[in-house]
């Protein structure tokens, strides 16, 4: 990956805009709260963006979005989970638990999307959340060479049969 500067027209031009002022018994200015916003002009070159993506593509090599996942027993529920790779990559997914399952891996460019399914038809007795994890190994297409191991954290709620919820 290069990395690219931004480039402006006024790259140190800034508007700060007032949001409250405090001033002591004589009237002297204490204290002001402002907020800062740039004011660029033209932008020459957008620069190499760094933000969480960027940073995991190049450290880690893969980029997941991580958000919370919650199944419910007995609610047809699924995630679509989207893996951004640096490189050609095979994927394999380790579910510890039969209270998930995934489907439809597919490819484009260097995305692997699936799905991660709540497996409806599992029964528990009591009630109560359990916290799990899908494994996922991330290998190098053609070497198998892993690149990454990345987990998946989600939650199953169970209820007893019959709760009505």
């Amino acid at each position: 990956m290069i990395f690219e500067n931004r480039v402006v027209q006024y790259p140190t031009r800034k508007r700060l805009n007032v949001i409250s002022v405090e001033k002591d018994l004589n009237g002297e200015i204490t204290s002001l709260v402002v907020e800062e916003t740039l004011i660029e002009g033209e932008v020459y070159n957008v620069g190499t963006p760094l933000d969480e993506r960027t940073l995991n593509l190049m450290i880690n090599k893969y980029y997941y979005q991580k958000e919370s996942i919650i199944f419910t027993q007995g609610v047809p529920s699924s995630y679509l989970i989207t893996i951004e790779v640096d490189q050609p990559t095979t994927i394999e997914i380790l579910l510890n638990t039969t209270y998930a399952t995934y489907s439809g891996v597919t490819y484009t460019d260097n995305t692997c999307l699936f799905n991660l399914n709540c497996n409806t038809n599992m029964t528990d007795s009591g009630s109560g959340t359990m916290n799990l994890v899908a494994t996922i190994t991330l290998k190098k297409q053609g070497t198998n060479d892993i690149i990454g191991i990345l987990p998946i954290n989600y939650q199953f709620v169970y209820q007893p049969s019959g709760s009505g919820d």
